[in-house]
């Protein structure tokens, strides 16, 4: 089996033939190979942060301008769809590539990844990567399976251990996860950062902030079975925005140590938020709950410094979702993801599956297609067939799209071909064997061989 990375002295290294022809006459110089290492590979986990909030992505000002500067260097930027809204199934998709139905971590009473599943850690080890994971929050555990293929996994705590690690990062090939946990619930008063909120004008409030909103008061609004005042909502929105400035600051903090390592200008850097986050602010008629565009729509950045494949061939990347990142990190790392997961960057998608299982074993499906000019067309169908995925009985036909210029319900009419359409979707990818172990190419005399 041939692996991605032939290892130099027991690290990866990709490598290069070269050919040189002599400067003078027809005789050419011996052929002789360049090491190419593969880079160091930082990926920067958030969950909660909507694409909504972030001004580089057209969002509120003043509150992610760590993000925004990120952002705006990164080669692949913008607003991305998750793969779910269940904070297990949703950081599981972003680490596999695979949409939870064949992931296996459906939500949190079935949070485990379902064996033989691979995580990005386990593909990049076995390209001879060394891996390294500091994790934050419970939605992210090793019982759930995101330890797979890590050699350490520590706790994040107050951050100090792997922003030491990133200021020391070598240029060389490391996989460093980093989980910051922010800024889902619960939500927390951060005084210091109030000055943040200044920019938004009326539509926060500066004082009267409760000090906490727990996970469960949240869902209980998103639910409907807490109705909220105006003014309560409003506290709400700002606790949240609070929120995101503490996850900036602390992204900021760690983009500074890894910009201040041997590694910092070869390291391939992702940023993204695994999730959105719904906080009772939506106006009042709107629908809320799962697979709606405040849970979907989340910031993701790639930096691609030393990749293995040209950054210029990822300028045309479709519409992003967040499940791509699990291919693109593999292929920068001179990787070949195998068919199951979702296509990597460096090919162009105009939509993409989102799904939210519950406990009950009923599933909701989104299609979130380009529209161009940057903007989507989503149809939701919440459908209620089971996990055996045979046709049933729906427990009910509802429906949504949403146009750039409107959201509305869809008529029982519309419903039922969207739902066929989004059932043949799912089907189709569900029917791929996902992957089981890592394929891997060399690289040599500028072409790629496969196993």
């Amino acid at each position: 089996m041939v692996s991605v990375l032939s290892r130099v002295q027991g690290r990866a290294s990709a490598v290069l033939a070269v050919a040189l022809a002599a400067s003078c006459g027809s005789v050419e110089e011996p052929r002789r190979t360049v090491e190419v290492q593969p880079p160091p590979i930082v990926w920067i986990s958030l969950d909660g942060l909507r694409a909504d909030v972030v001004e580089e992505l057209g969002g509120l000002p003043g509150l992610t301008p760590n993000l925004d500067r990120f952002l705006a260097s990164a080669e692949v930027a913008g607003s991305a769809i998750a793969a779910s809204t269940d904070p297990i199934a949703a950081a599981m998709s972003a680490f596999t590539g695979l949409l939870p139905s064949q992931h296996g971590a459906l939500h949190r009473e079935t949070p485990a990844l379902a064996d033989a599943r691979e995580t990005l850690a386990e593909a990049l080890a076995g390209g001879g990567y060394r891996t390294i994971a500091f994790v934050g929050g419970t939605r992210v555990s090793a019982a759930h399976g995101h330890a797979a293929g890590f050699e350490e996994w520590r706790g994040l705590g107050p951050g100090r251990e792997a922003l030491r690690f990133l200021r020391q990062l070598a240029d060389e090939p490391t996989f460093v996860w980093i989980d910051l946990d922010l800024p889902g619930p619960p939500l927390r008063h951060y005084p210091a950062l109030v000055p943040r909120l200044e920019a938004l004008g009326d539509r926060v409030a500066a004082e009267g902030l409760p000090e906490r909103v727990g996970t469960v008061e949240l869902a209980d609004a998103v639910r409907g079975s807490q109705v909220l005042s105006d003014e309560v909502r409003r506290r709400w929105f700002s606790l949240y925005c609070l929120n995101v400035a503490r996850a900036d600051l602390r992204l900021g903090e760690l983009l500074d140590a890894l910009a201040a390592s041997p590694a910092g200008a070869r390291a391939v850097v992702a940023v993204v938020s695994a999730r959105g986050e719904e906080v009772g602010d939506q106006p009042e008629g709107e629908p809320s709950g799962a697979l709606r565009r405040r849970w979907l729509e989340v910031p993701l950045g790639l930096r691609l410094g030393g990749s293995l494949r040209a950054a210029a061939e990822a300028r045309n990347p479709g519409l992003l979702a967040v499940a791509r990142l699990h291919a693109s990190l593999v292929e920068a790392a001179g990787g070949v993801a195998l068919p199951g997961t979702a296509t990597s960057f460096w090919s162009s998608v105009d939509g993409a599956l989102s799904e939210r299982w519950t406990p009950s074993g009923e599933l909701e499906l989104s299609w979130t297609s380009s529209v161009g000019d940057g903007e989507v067309d989503q149809v939701v169908v919440d459908d209620g067939f089971g996990l055996d995925a045979a046709p049933s009985e729906p427990r009910r036909e509802v429906g949504w799209r949403w146009l750039p210029s409107a959201e509305r319900l869809l008529s029982e009419q519309e419903v039922a071909p969207l739902e066929r359409e989004l059932r043949e979707r799912w089907q189709s990818l569900i029917g791929d064997s996902p992957p089981r172990k890592p394929r891997w190419l060399e690289v040599t005399a500028g072409t790629q061989s496969h196993e």
